[in-house]
């Protein structure tokens, strides 16, 4: 995941939008939602080459993939 907007003064990071790219995203086993990406506070944003085992994370990247 990368944190595109964090400030350089202090380093916090702003993670409104968390981007991914290349990423396997499956199996969650959180107990607090079935879906790999059930939205807590932001749509993950995909840069492309994305794999999840559901369709929760709604990747529409260039070679994102849903597989069982």
């Amino acid at each position: 995941m990368q944190c595109r907007n964090a400030d350089p003064t202090t380093g916090d990071l702003n993670v409104t939008a968390p981007t991914v790219r290349n990423s396997t995203i499956r199996a969650n086993i959180s107990g607090i939602a079935s879906a790999n990406c059930a939205t807590a506070f932001a749509r993950i944003v995909s840069e492309g080459g994305d794999t999840s085992d559901d369709a929760s994370c709604e990747f529409t990247g260039a070679g994102d993939t849903v597989v069982s």
